[in-house]
């Protein structure tokens, strides 16, 4: 099994963990989804290992990185920083998931701690969607236009996009770094369950709840954003919603487990993200925050039980 290879071949020793560290980073260059490879590497050496080997993790694939900018001409600190910057939230993470040894807690406080983001960037910068705004208008617009020379309504159809885009854009940054970590962390449970606890991560992801304050709070940005035209509600939805995704894809496999499905099911299911992406996130957000009231997967049992 891959998963359970590379695992092993992490678990070998420092040398190795910094290998696939950075062998995973340089290679999303060009795959940009093999980078969650990257820091669930640093994730599985802290929820196996601790702090301190973690940290010689970090410190040396960062100056691994920092030598590889180096020979390509470039400044040997833009790849420190870069390391630290991808790796430090993963030990992190790795930490908090290793401490509380259940989801639900590591899933709070990672939301709660994407809300406070979201919150001191708007207390540094009151007018931040002005901000966003005008950074689209002097870097990304012009861009676009160089592309294509589009018609005059097409142009105006564009501003619009990219002044909505500006509205709700830290949210999405957060939003996005959040669950890109969150994956990382999993594929990182997922292969250390492989070497020592064998079907341990998939039990644990078939039972993956958010818990009711996040979804209280989620419902009340719901009323607040319906009745107000502040851009705030909505980006701190998008964090939360991160969480409400991974429950309700939890949810799915949930059910998929208890009643048996066809493998032919789930792929379907996938296809279906993939082709409805927006529409899916929707749904599958929505079937997160209903479960927690709901309990869909506690309410239904195996066929014949």
């Amino acid at each position: 099994m891959v998963v359970q290879a590379l695992a092993a071949f992490i678990m070998r020793g420092l040398p190795q963990a910094v290998l696939a560290a950075v062998g995973f980073t340089v290679l999303a260059f060009v795959l940009p989804p093999l980078g969650l490879v990257s820091g669930a590497v640093v994730a599985l050496v802290t929820l196996r290992l601790g702090f301190t080997q973690a940290s010689y993790t970090v410190l040396l694939s960062s100056a691994v990185l920092g030598l590889l900018m180096l020979a390509t001409g470039q400044a040997p600190v833009i790849g420190f920083a870069v390391g630290l910057a991808q790796w430090l939230p993963m030990v992190l993470l790795g930490l908090l998931l290793r401490r509380e040894g259940h989801w639900t807690r590591t899933l709070q406080v990672t939301l709660a701690v994407g809300i406070g983001i979201v919150l001191l960037a708007y207390a540094i910068v009151p007018d931040l969607s002005n901000h966003w705004q005008s950074l689209l208008d002097q870097y990304i617009k012009p861009l676009l236009q160089q592309q294509a020379n589009l018609p005059l309504e097409q142009q105006q159809a564009m501003d619009q996009i990219l002044a909505t885009l500006a509205q709700r854009l830290t949210g999405f940054l957060v939003a996005s770094l959040l669950l890109s970590s969150l994956l990382s962390l999993m594929l990182a449970r997922a292969m250390q369950a492989t070497l020592f606890n064998p079907g341990g991560f998939r039990q644990e992801f078939f039972d993956l709840r958010l818990g009711l304050w996040p979804t209280l709070l989620g419902l009340v940005l719901i009323v607040v954003d319906m009745v107000s035209e502040w851009s705030l509600p909505e980006e701190l939805l998008l964090v939360l919603g991160v969480g409400f995704l991974l429950q309700g894809f939890a949810v799915v496999h949930g059910l998929a487990a208890k009643l048996n499905w066809h493998i032919g099911i789930l792929i379907g299911f996938y296809v279906a993200c993939v082709l409805l992406l927006t529409p899916m996130i929707t749904l599958l957000s929505g079937l997160g925050m209903a479960d927690a009231f709901a309990d869909f997967r506690q309410r239904i049992n195996r066929p014949g039980h």
